[in-house]
């Protein structure tokens, strides 16, 4: 019998198999060496352009990836889709560690702290998945891990956040806070219902406050996006609200970075981004693509989060990828790669 408790083994090994369940030019170059990392292609470190070039053909497709600095280390860690978490130097491509996880778990998230990586997934759990949070040491070893959520459908797809302290987890219609230093969890909210829909999308915290957004379907089939505040010390909800969507949307939600964020929307149809104030009693505003960027398909267009302040990625096709402002309710082209 599987039960939706948060429990955390803290264990710290290097190599071996895991059972189953603040810097601007920093985030600039963390930005071009994602989406370099993000492609089965070669790294390379902005100060190395034109010294060296190197590639690692030995960990498997990288999925996610994250930089540390410290001293003269450079180093990336990242996340494959063969289920590897690796620490990699940038300077000479050496793989310094690397972690095997259990069969069948997968990385879905990984965030940068400035001494340690924090990864959340899911892997097998009985007939459903369990969301499995992760914080790793620099050095390679894992400072402890938690399950967060046990989803019977299958349903579960985690999220995570960030505050000075803590950890914010979310998986299904549950958000569960964890202590940074240790895993403990220290509370936990779960929606009101109906929550048979419901699956939470992005989590965002201010400064006393943490807005959690999910996307619903309602009973006469319309798109919801279902939001709630909630006391970031305490887990209290402080206020609810149900936005019903203009259109229909992929299911891709980022969440921009800066003093005014807003969580981002794209439309099933590929062409059209929703934007929300977050902490505003709004609706959405609807942005055409078009109207933003000209000669060019949106065909299997994605979202792509990106750590500089109000601003997110669109993957096109041919490999092309824009840079968006977002401010307010408007949205415009910083370049396209």
């Amino acid at each position: 019998h599987a039960h939706n408790t948060a429990h955390t083994r803290r264990r710290g090994r290097s190599g071996r198999q895991l059972s189953s369940p603040p810097f601007l030019t920093k985030m600039r170059a963390s930005a071009l060496l994602c989406l370099l990392l993000l492609a089965p292609a070669n790294a390379l470190f902005e100060d190395q352009a034109g010294k060296i070039d190197w590639g690692r053909q030995n960990i498997g497709r990288v999925s996610h990836a994250v930089f540390h600095s410290s001293g003269v280390q450079r180093l990336a860690i990242v996340s494959t889709e063969e289920g590897v978490v690796s620490g990699i130097d940038l300077r000479t491509g050496t793989t310094v560690w690397r972690q095997v996880l259990a069969d069948g778990e997968e990385v879905l998230e990984l965030v940068q702290l400035p001494k340690a990586a924090v990864s959340v997934g899911t892997a097998p759990f009985g007939d459903g998945r369990v969301g499995v949070v992760r914080m790793w040491s620099t050095a390679g070893s894992m400072v402890w891990d938690a399950q967060i959520d046990v989803s019977t459908l299958g349903a579960c797809t985690p999220t995570i956040v960030l505050t000075d302290a803590n950890v914010l987890a979310a998986c299904a219609d549950l958000v569960v806070a964890l202590s940074g230093g240790r895993g403990d969890e220290l509370w936990r909210w779960r929606a009101a219902p109906p929550t048979s829909t419901l699956m939470i999308k992005e989590v965002v915290a201010t400064a006393d406050s943490v807005h959690v957004y999910g996307l619903a379907t309602a009973a006469n089939g319309k798109s919801q996006l279902r939001v709630a505040s909630i006391d970031l010390s305490t887990g209290k909800q402080l206020n609810a609200s149900t936005i019903v969507l203009p259109s229909a949307p992929s299911g891709e939600t980022v969440g921009t970075l800066g003093l005014e964020k807003a969580v981002v929307l794209l439309a099933d149809d590929g062409e059209t981004l929703m934007l929300h104030q977050v902490g505003s009693s709004d609706g959405v505003s609807e942005v055409k693509l078009h109207d933003v960027l000209s000669d060019v398909s949106f065909k299997g267009a994605s979202l792509l989060r990106l750590p500089m302040p109000n601003t997110v990625a669109l993957r096109l096709a041919h490999d092309l990828t824009a840079i968006l402002k977002v401010e307010g309710s408007t949205v415009s082209v910083a370049r396209v790669i």
